[in-house]
């Protein structure tokens, strides 16, 4: 379990499947962030998180990871999988 973790971003969650374990794993208080550049993957995901119940600790955001919509040293931890493809 992530506990000592208070806030997570997850850049690039697609459809939520890390979201969701990240979520499942930290403890009550803390926090998972996902920034993605497609609104309907993030629809998605927002989907599969209230079906499970999680959605309360996830806060999501539409937006480019090349400048996203935080201020810097806000996270614990930073994932990426799958993300990033050759041009």
């Amino acid at each position: 379990m992530l506990k000592e973790v208070e806030s997570i971003l997850e850049i690039g969650p697609g459809t939520g499947c890390s979201l969701i374990e990240i979520a499942k794993k930290i403890s009550q208080n803390a926090q998972v962030h996902g920034v993605d550049i497609s609104l309907g993957m993030l629809k998605k995901a927002k989907r599969k998180l209230r079906k499970r119940g999680l959605l309360r600790r996830v806060e999501s955001c539409c937006g480019d990871a090349l400048c996203m919509p935080y201020r810097d040293n806000v996270f614990d931890a930073v994932f990426m999988s799958f993300t990033l493809e050759p041009f």
